[in-house]
């Protein structure tokens, strides 16, 4: 045998046939494929106009087509023209519905491109090649062609939903509408449905669609038991704000979107825009000019304002979602009962009987939707189902948790403030005691094992503090006796605190430690040149001993910046012993301590702030020099004040928001609350 090229020559007896090699077919047929991962139309048809004979013949492993390429590409003119070189108008249908390796035809690829006119147009060539039968047949017909499935089971729509192609979906669902069942599309193999597939993706405008058209579907559970809802409530990240800049969270804040998700900042209708609007444009015009500054060219500030507007836009459809979810999803009424028999236990002999005679309560493998938003931070899913089901308040996940439970657990803030300004709740929720034997204290002093913590370990401890202090007060405003109650093992709160928090009390005191000798030996350096400065004036002293240049306006800031530099300098030292020689009990790392340390920070910053304002005015009073030189030579000398303070003013910053964090989460809320109501009365 004889090999070369793409064939083959096998010599048998008398008979030379010639034959095609399987590689010579793949090496023959990466000309199309380069063509078509290049974009490269006409190469594409030149190769296929010389070599007709191919066109039906898989261009990768994956037995993908030339077809399927031009359909995954939305490029009408180009199927138009490769069905144009089939040698007969029979095989249209025979090449639109050819599957590759995983089940998709080129009608599956063109759904997900998103291309509207090349869907109607493949579409349109299917149900040509039947146009001939009669009505009953076509109902079939249609049925058939545009309920091709994949090896997953995905039709068309379903795909087209995945990948949020919400005007292929539409478009294909009313094709099929009144000639075959659309439930057919609205399932796969496994049984996921289309409006899962879409939340899963985050394809919220798609889902927003889905539920318009069928409300029943939001009560379709995966083979794990979660609804959409369910679904929804495991996504904190489509309605937080993560991995943003300030600045792009403010650019953030004052993109106008409207109520259905569509952003109203660079809007066609003038007339419609209102004053608080344009106001809010002008404040985002005047961010970009700043971003302009880091940014080199201005192709990035558009590509960044845009993907912060898709953001905002995403989270606005799927608040709207969540509202049709929870009107219909009743899936918050599942009850876990609770273990009644376990009450208040002060005694550890009586504690062991009472466990052991009591049986736990059915076990879930999933819990409701409130209570998984809660444990996630997902405060708009919360607030909507309390507000259309308060009663929804009660429910218990399969440890007898309740929502207030679950959120000090999970340590989510904002949850925690909503359900306590719920008065009317707060005793029944504060009261309930856990199938483990926890109260609110306990699950306070306990240490979350799936929570990401940030900061230093003081910080984190002060934080696990903080949330203790909170539960207390709590506890101690509605049940009192509460406070003394033993869990299953016999341990009070504070007894699981100490005992939880032993570990992390460890490293907060050697990173205490480090901290505040590091601190204390920049303050007493800092002290000591301050303390020579003021005996080696520049310019000297005059006969009688006066400073030579004590009328300059420079002099007069060297002195007041030496002395300030001095005493700050003392203090923030002062403090810092302080903290060195403190017992460094777990108490002292709630207040005491980080109050020590953010003050001592404080004083460290101003002196070495003042340090360098008495350097700077030293130097231009003793060397003259022009305009420009002055402004590099402070430029020069406020550097390393600038590197201080990003170095080590996020300390200031961590300790600081464990007070600030609250107020300010206040008042923002407050803000965008007037703001949204302005914005829906000016629409």
């Amino acid at each position: 045998m004889i090999r070369g090229g793409t064939m083959a020559l096998v010599n048998t007896d008398e008979t030379v046939i010639e034959v095609e090699t399987e590689e010579g077919r793949y090496a023959e047929m990466g000309t199309p494929y380069k063509c078509a991962s290049k974009k490269n139309m006409e190469g594409m048809l030149e190769f296929y106009r010389t070599k007709p004979g191919a066109l039906l013949r898989p261009i990768t492993s994956g037995k993908d087509t030339a077809f399927h390429f031009a359909a995954c590409n939305g490029k009408k003119a180009l199927l138009e023209s490769l069905l144009a070189m089939l040698p007969s108008s029979s095989q249209v249908c025979h090449v639109l519905l050819m599957k590759n390796s995983h089940g998709n035809t080129p009608l599956h690829e063109v759904a997900v491109s998103g291309d509207l006119e090349a869907t109607t147009f493949v579409v349109d060539k299917l149900l040509e090649a039947r146009r001939q039968a009669i009505h009953e047949k076509e109902r079939r017909w249609r049925d058939e062609l545009l309920g091709t499935k994949n090896n997953l089971g995905e039709t068309a729509a379903y795909r087209a939903a995945a990948l949020g192609k919400t005007n292929i979906l539409s478009y294909l669902i009313g094709k099929v509408e009144g000639f075959g069942d659309i439930d057919d599309h609205f399932y796969r193999n496994d049984e996921v449905s289309i409006l899962h597939i879409a939340v899963i993706g985050q394809q919220f405008d798609t889902a927003i669609w889905l539920m318009n058209k069928n409300r029943d579907l939001a009560t379709k559970k995966l083979k794990t038991g979660k609804t959409c809802l369910h679904l929804l409530a495991g996504m904190p990240f489509a309605f937080h704000l993560q991995d943003m800049s300030l600045t792009e969270k403010f650019i953030y804040e004052f993109i106008p979107i409207s109520r259905n998700g569509e952003s109203q900042l660079l809007s066609s209708d003038q007339s419609k825009v209102s004053d608080s609007i344009r106001k809010q444009c002008i404040l985002c015009l005047l961010v970009t000019i700043a971003k302009l500054m880091r940014i080199l060219t201005g192709t990035e500030v558009y590509r960044k304002i845009t993907n912060i507007k898709k953001m905002k836009e995403k989270r606005v459809l799927a608040k709207k979602l969540v509202k049709m979810l929870v009107q219909t999803d009743l899936s918050w009424e599942k009850i876990h009962q609770p273990r009644e028999e376990i009450t208040i236990r002060l005694d550890k002999d009586e504690v062991e009987e009472e466990f052991t005679a009591t049986t736990s309560g059915p076990k879930s493998s999933i819990s409701t939707p409130l209570l998984t938003a809660a444990g996630k931070g997902i405060v708009e899913i919360v607030d909507e189902m309390l507000r259309q089901f308060p009663q929804a308040i009660e429910n218990t996940n399969e440890n007898g948790e309740n929502i207030l439970q679950v959120a000090i657990k999970n340590r989510q803030l904002k949850v925690f403030k909503r359900i306590k300004k719920m008065k009317w709740a707060m005793r029944r929720l504060v009261s309930r005691i856990d199938n483990n034997g926890y109260t609110i204290l306990h699950h306070a002093a306990k240490v979350p094992t799936n929570l990401e913590t940030h900061g230093n370990d003081a910080y984190k401890l002060q934080e696990e503090l903080l949330w203790f202090q909170r539960a207390e007060r709590l506890l101690t405003k509605h049940c009192s006796h509460y406070v003394m109650h033993l869990n299953e093992h016999n341990l009070t709160a504070e007894q699981l605190l100490k005992l939880e928090q032993d570990g992390l009390l460890k490293l907060a005191r050697k990173w205490m430690k480090e901290s505040a000798q590091s601190c204390s030996a920049v303050s007493a350096l800092i002290a000591t040149i301050a303390f020579a400065a003021i005996f080696t004036l520049p310019g000297g002293l005059d006969e009688s001993f006066r400073p030579q240049l004590r009328k300059k306006v420079l002099f007069k800031i060297f002195i007041v910046a030496d002395a300030v530099s001095m005493a700050a300098s003392l203090t923030s030292l002062v403090v810092f012993l302080s903290i060195l020689s403190s017992s460094y009990l777990l108490e002292d790392f709630r207040v005491s301590l980080p109050h020590k340390l953010t003050f001592g920070l404080i004083f460290l910053f101003l002196s070495v702030l003042s340090a360098m304002l008495a350097f700077t005015s030293t130097l231009l009073l003793l060397v003259h020099w022009g305009q420009w030189t002055t402004i590099l030579v402070y430029a020069a000398a406020f550097l390393p004040i600038f590197v201080f303070g990003v170095l080590q003013l996020h300390l200031l910053v961590d300790f600081l928001s464990a007070y600030i964090k609250e107020p300010y989460e206040d008042l923002k809320t407050k803000l965008l609350k007037k703001l949204n109501l302005q914005e829906d009365k000016d629409n």
